[in-house]
């Protein structure tokens, strides 16, 4: 690599996967930096159209923003709203004359990730990846985002998994968006009562899956499947809110018929904290981005 490229060895968690150098990997077009590679990327220096880059490993860049798209917690903000501080994301595409322009930047704001343990008025706490529990305030300009899809306050519940964005004063971490994923239970099929799907859970513990007339059902091999399809021995999924410690209220249930050969690794996105929306992919080592200025 050249003396500007970043050193990508010990790639984090996120590690490097399609599109763009960084965590979401090496490709056209694709973002660069974030935690799940060297580290976020800093803002050190403005002097519009140009901005400098640095990494907390001594890797540095600058690049020029004309014609770039800049975003900040999913909203697109004029260039000159960028500050030196700033941890950014940007996506690159590679020119015929064998530059980069810079496409896009994403001011990539403090987050806070985890399940959610209460929602009491405008605080909710989480339980986030260690096992420490943190305090995210709410205001009435927080969004809030259920699944992709425009949501609000109500739909924080106790169990669903959330990754906020938004700033931090002192010890505060006020959030300016919300991203909700609903709450999920997951075990093996011990009863079917007809109006409830009793399971028994990771711990060895009995959960009662509570359903209603709204509750939908996917049951592999079963076309327009019903509750009576969900048999003992079935390995289910459902999505919805958790109730209580031994109760669940589904909006979905989605199960495998006992001895299809499924197990808890057949929902690869049950377990684990949120990563940020690049964290993805494997480990595989990218070839060294460009060094020095772009277009």
């Amino acid at each position: 690599p050249g003396p500007n490229a970043p050193d990508v060895t010990g790639a984090g968690p996120g590690g490097f996967g399609p599109g763009g150098f960084g965590p979401g990997g090496m490709g056209r077009g694709g973002p660069m930096g974030g935690p799940g590679a060297f580290g976020s990327i800093t803002i050190t220096a403005i002097s519009l159209p140009t901005i400098t880059l640095t990494t907390a490993d001594g890797w540095t860049r600058t690049i020029d923003t004309t014609g770039a798209t800049v975003k900040q917690a999913g909203q697109t903000v004029d260039v000159s709203t960028l500050a030196v501080g700033d941890a950014i994301t940007f996506s690159q595409a590679r020119q015929s004359d064998g530059t980069y322009k810079i496409t896009s930047i994403q001011v990539v704001l403090p987050h806070v990730a985890g399940t959610v343990k209460s929602v009491d008025g405008s605080t909710i706490t989480v339980t986030q990846r260690d096992n420490t529990t943190r305090d995210i305030t709410v205001t009435g300009s927080t969004t809030y985002k259920l699944a992709g899809a425009a949501s609000t306050l109500a739909a924080v519940t106790v169990g669903a998994r959330l990754d906020a964005q938004g700033t931090v004063t002192g010890t505060t971490f006020t959030a300016t968006v919300v991203d909700i994923q609903p709450a999920i239970a997951l075990g093996t099929v011990t009863a079917n009562s007809g109006t409830s799907i009793t399971v028994k859970i990771r711990d060895g513990s009995s959960l009662t899956i509570n359903v209603d007339g709204t509750t939908k059902y996917q049951v592999a091999g079963v076309t327009s499947a019903t509750l009576s399809d969900i048999a003992v021995g079935a390995i289910v999924m459902a999505e919805g809110t958790q109730t209580s410690s031994t109760t669940f209220s589904a909006t979905i249930v989605r199960a495998f018929k006992a001895g299809a050969g499924f197990g808890p690794g057949a929902f690869p996105n049950l377990r684990g904290g949120h990563g940020m929306p690049w964290s993805r992919g494997g480990a595989t080592q990218p070839t060294p981005a460009p060094a020095g200025n772009t277009n």
